[in-house]
């Protein structure tokens, strides 16, 4: 009898974990209280395996991050390519899985796993790059920018480039984007380089993806053009990042903002915001090294500011630290040393619905005239944050058009309370969120 009943019981474990699990609830329904992890595999445990991310599965419950961009995961090689050393969007085949992350059925089981922590998952493709053994740049060499492998003795880039614009590339990039949908259990993507695409083709992958309402594609352009697609969907929002960019040098334009805050009343798209992303950590500089005294501040407009935030594999860790000569070990990797910072951001976002993100009845605005102070009032119904951010490199002084009710500060629990009488007084890139929910 025992043997009968552990046979039955292993059997409803087997069908459960290859059902798929991915949930039908609409993608403007879910995308609303989501946060962004771009999962790298190879570099989230020791293991280097999508195993080594289930056994450590409860570091994004520490984290309370609740959707996955899988990074890395099709067929690339690196050794004999020259055109883009070392990068994991050189793929090879568009059709396989990375063979260090197993077959099919073993993503598959990933993500259903993570579905089953109640998890999002998408997955995330740079559009134009390919390995230059690929079998089109053999037997299709049209797809490309350039014909020519050598340029004055130079590798030329634009030989391993898709031509977006070339309408045989456009029908293959369905077919791709189709055939993982029908393949994986995922809920949607994050499409790399889409800059070079006309928006006539963005807007056929927008509704190829969104065919499924459940499904979710977040385009890497953010242009006027691409807002105006009817369908659903994401931008990352690289204006953003140009004005973090503008923070070190006191030259940030305070009227980007209210545009950003109009824009982002659009039912149509929202935005993704993000301080840091693998390009600039890998060939530039990690976030505490380009934003060295301000990386907190540009996490907290990342949350806050209208849309969806958007975070690195490792962010949460400081991948720098200045070196201490006059310590035994004067070069230190503390481990995550922001958890608890992003954790409480995540948590409040997906607790409170004055600053989630695409709903109707979210109110938007900012609360004072100064030049350098950030002061954004967000509320629905009688949920209501004031977030306060010095975008500049000096003290600065600025007072508030609206009052505001008693309230506490998000990562001290500190009451506090703000009116329209008093100067108040922010330090260089000092930040304040203010709430009356817990």
């Amino acid at each position: 009898m025992k043997s009968k009943l552990t046979f039955i019981f292993s059997i409803l474990i087997l069908f459960s974990c290859n059902t798929n699990s991915k949930s039908t609830v609409p993608a403007k329904e879910w995308i609303r209280t989501a946060t962004i992890y771009e999962l790298i595999p190879y570099k989230f445990s020791e293991a280097k395996s999508l195993q080594g991310v289930i056994d450590n599965i409860n570091h994004f419950r520490k984290l309370n991050a609740n959707t996955v961009s899988l990074i890395s995961m099709l067929k690339y090689e690196d050794p004999g390519n020259n055109f883009n050393p070392g990068n994991v969007n050189s793929v090879s085949d568009h059709y396989s899985i990375n063979p260090r992350y197993g077959d099919v059925k073993e993503v598959i089981r990933f993500i259903d796993t993570l579905h089953h922590t109640h998890m999002r998952v998408l997955l995330e493709i740079d559009m134009t790059l390919t390995h230059p053994l690929h079998t089109w740049r053999k037997e299709k060499p049209d797809y490309y920018l350039s014909s020519e492998a050598m340029v004055n003795n130079n590798f030329n880039p634009d030989y391993v480039k898709l031509n977006l614009s070339n309408v045989n590339v456009q029908k293959e990039w369905i077919k791709i984007l189709e055939h993982w949908m029908s393949t994986l259990p995922i809920d949607g993507f994050i499409l790399r380089s889409t800059e070079s695409a006309p928006d006539a083709f963005l807007e056929d992958i927008i509704k190829a993806v969104s065919s499924d309402p459940s499904r979710v594609c977040i385009i890497d352009k953010c242009t006027e053009g691409s807002k105006s697609i009817p369908a659903f969907h994401g931008e990352i929002n690289h204006d953003l990042y140009a004005q973090f960019l503008k923070m070190n040098n006191d030259s940030v334009d305070m009227s980007f903002f209210q545009k950003m805050i109009d824009q982002s009343k659009s039912e149509n798209f929202f935005f993704v915001n993000y301080s840091h992303d693998l390009h600039i950590d890998e060939y530039e500089a990690t976030v505490p090294q380009r934003f060295y005294s301000n990386h907190r501040a540009l996490a907290v407009l990342c949350n806050f500011l209208p849309g969806v935030p958007i975070m690195l594999n490792g962010q949460e860790e400081p991948l720098y630290e200045r070196i201490n000569t006059f310590n035994t070990t004067p070069i230190k990797m503390p481990f995550l040393f922001d958890l608890v910072f992003y954790r409480a951001m995540f948590i409040h976002r997906y607790s409170n619905k004055s600053v989630q993100a695409v709903r109707k009845e979210n109110e938007v605005s900012i609360v004072s005239s100064s030049p350098q102070v950030l002061s954004m009032l967000r509320k629905t119904g009688d949920h209501q944050d004031l977030i306060l951010v010095n975008l500049s490199t000096k003290a600065a002084s600025f007072h508030i058009d609206t009052n505001f009710p008693k309230c506490y500060e998000l990562f001290t629990t500190v009451l506090q309370e703000f009116d329209t009488a008093t100067e108040y007084k922010l330090y260089p890139f000092q930040f304040l969120v203010l709430t009356n929910k817990f």
